[in-house]
């Protein structure tokens, strides 16, 4: 319930589990690559907020934390290194991301 699984491409092998972010039952969680593919972005609720996590190591190196409410979609424009979040909370947050986390 709290875990992302990233599996090998056209496998059933698990490569990385991320833990640290929360899921309550009636959670949908989204996930989003960062553009630069060092990064996985995913919401969590309580606290309300997006988890980045290192695909290198599986660790959490991040939170954003911002919205009131469950967080119901994420875009990234790579362009720009930035993420988009809408919220139940009904607003739009607008994140700049950084290259490096670590």
């Amino acid at each position: 319930k709290n875990r992302h699984i990233i599996f090998q491409t056209g496998t059933t092998e698990q490569v990385r589990n991320l833990y640290g972010h929360t899921a309550t039952e009636y959670s949908r969680p989204k996930l989003v690559w960062h553009p630069t593919g060092k990064y996985i972005l995913s919401t969590s609720d309580r606290p309300y907020g997006i988890c980045i996590w290192s695909v290198c190591s599986g660790l959490l190196v991040s939170r954003l934390i911002g919205h009131s409410a469950s967080i119901r979609g994420l875009a990234v424009n790579s362009a720009n290194l930035e993420i988009l979040s809408c919220s139940f909370d009904k607003t739009l947050r607008l994140w700049k991301l950084e290259d490096e986390h670590e």
